[in-house]
């Protein structure tokens, strides 16, 4: 339980602090330190985000640090697109996925890096 709630401290904070991030944290430490299923982990990231993002949500917000209209297409056509990734993350298989993951954190990393 400590673990869990260290994880999820953490990647609270990674997410608060850098508008993104705290997925990967809580998909590393759940799936490494926890040893959950690859696929289960993401899932529960998932639902985990709704935490982090509704208190950022309100923190951005109290600042007046959010363009509404941008972020409600943005969420609507998101809600949508995370419809899609949850249909196919029970389709395909997991080395797939976790291909796509490590992808996704490359080329994140290389914008960062060069940004």
């Amino acid at each position: 339980m400590f673990k869990l709630i260290l994880t999820g401290i953490i990647a609270g904070f990674v997410n608060g602090l850098f508008g993104a991030g705290g997925g990967v944290i809580s998909v590393l430490a759940l799936t490494m330190m926890l040893k959950t299923d690859k696929k289960k982990a993401h899932a529960t990231t998932v639902m985990a985000i709704l935490a982090f993002s509704i208190v950022s949500i309100f923190t951005y917000g109290i600042k007046g640090n959010v363009d509404i209209s941008t972020a409600v297409t943005a969420g609507i056509s998101g809600a949508f697109g995370g419809a899609l990734g949850a249909y196919l993350l029970k389709k395909m298989p997991v080395k797939y996925v976790s291909k796509i993951f490590g992808i996704l954190m490359i080329l994140s990393s290389w914008r960062l890096l060069c940004s």
